[in-house]
């Protein structure tokens, strides 16, 4: 994928519809994703809340493909020493302008190596043109036996195949690589990771374009399948179309 092509898929009419943006953006990208960044923040500190348990506060984080920074501003209110980094300018413009946090931008950047105690990546890895070489450079980030939380898309989930060609994860130029359950731990193993966590996330029978927000039956039934008692049943059975792992960096 050229640069320039992904340079400008991740501009201010990705996070948020603008009559300048791109129309075609508007099935992937989001109608506004600053709206509900108060919701977005709070939901960023239980899932730090819940790392929490792995990796002992307050340490120093880093938000690989940070977007406009919410998960760096949790984690700073938490009392990390927290960065972003993010290839798009508009959103580490935004967020150091708007919410007073730091992101790196431009080319990747050179941080010390073993300097940080989590490295996390959300809805990131799909849109890495080389996933492997990122979680290289996070590996060499990390110190000994540091964390690396990452949340991804699950093509292998009955959610996935039950849509199809239709599934709402087939989203190029955004989503580069489609992850099993099998090929994301794979990967991790290969380069120096042990994964302690995983867990589904995502929708089952709403996973198909364009059907987030389907009413009826099929609704009800979803919500159901995903309700968090059942989460467990729904890692155990592959249900839904997204996963999250958290993994430790091998010695």
């Amino acid at each position: 994928m050229p640069d320039h092509v992904l340079e400008e898929a991740y501009e201010e009419g990705y996070y948020r519809a603008t009559d300048t943006g791109d129309a075609s953006r508007g099935a992937v990208g989001y109608e506004d994703y600053l709206q509900n960044a108060q919701l977005r923040i709070r939901g960023f500190d239980q899932r730090l809340s819940e790392l929490e348990r792995f990796v002992s506060p307050p340490g120093r984080v880093l938000d690989f493909g940070c977007a406009v920074g919410l998960f760096v501003r949790a984690a700073q209110d938490r009392g990390w020493r927290a960065v972003g980094y993010d290839r798009s300018q508009w959103a580490a413009r935004y967020g150091r302008d708007m919410l007073g946090v730091t992101i790196e931008c431009g080319a990747l950047p050179k941080f010390e190596d073993s300097s940080f105690d989590l490295v996390t990546l959300w809805d990131c890895i799909e849109h890495l043109p080389n996933p492997r070489a990122v979680l290289a450079q996070a590996r060499q980030w990390l110190r000994p036996g540091g964390w690396l939380a990452l949340n991804t898309v699950n093509s292998s989930s009955l959610g996935a195949r039950l849509a199809g060609r239709a599934w709402r994860h087939i989203a190029p130029p955004f989503h580069l690589h489609l992850f099993s359950t099998a090929s994301l731990r794979a990967l991790l193993t290969q380069e120096g990771f042990a994964v302690a966590h995983a867990q589904c996330e995502g929708v089952v029978l709403r996973a198909e374009k364009d059907s987030d927000h389907a009413g009826g039956i099929r609704a009800v039934a979803d919500d159901l399948l995903c309700h968090w008692r059942l989460r467990p049943l729904a890692t155990a059975l592959n249900l839904r179309d997204e996963q999250c792992l958290v993994a430790q960096r091998r010695s």
